[in-house]
């Protein structure tokens, strides 16, 4: 269900499904200490790329896992507007410093010692979030816990 390899590239999916799937994947690494809290809004279906969203959302959610030192909680909330779904990705992890959140999406951004540790993951997320006509945007508090959103269109843009 994650790879979605035998399917066509683009097609209408259920947001909540890709989640989910990558969730499951990710279960050994979020372990006991991490809740994972939902707060899931009815979506119609999008059309996108599953396997490149799936991507994004297993970097994501890893990134979440691994700003957490010891118990905390991750939250996926998810929305509708008239065009348009978000996808919001919360940890109360340690935070990303201000001057590093101005390069995060650069291709070659790497924080040695920090959440993160691969220097084309979040700037790969960027460009499949582009190509969706999507956006995404990260804030961040140093010892409070990052917010990623996603917001993609629901139909295909000419």
């Amino acid at each position: 269900n994650f790879s979605r390899l035998d399917e066509a590239e683009f097609q209408r999916v259920d947001i909540h499904e890709g989640i989910e799937s990558t969730l499951t994947l990710l279960g050994s690494e979020i372990g006991d200490d991490i809740s994972v809290d939902r707060e899931y809004a009815d979506l119609e279906l999008v059309y996108c790329a599953p396997r490149q969203l799936n991507q994004v959302m297993m970097h994501l959610l890893k990134n979440a896992i691994e700003a957490i030192e010891g118990s905390g909680t991750i939250t996926i909330r998810t929305g509708q507007t008239d065009s348009r779904v978000s996808i919001h990705i919360s940890d109360t992890g340690k935070g990303i410093p201000a001057d590093q959140l101005e390069r995060i999406f650069d291709f070659d951004f790497r924080a040695t010692g920090d959440r993160m540790k691969m220097g084309f993951g979040l700037a790969t997320d960027y460009r499949i979030i582009q190509d969706h006509h999507g956006e995404i945007h990260i804030e961040s508090e140093i010892g409070k816990g990052t917010q990623v959103t996603v917001s993609l269109p629901i139909e295909p843009e000419e």
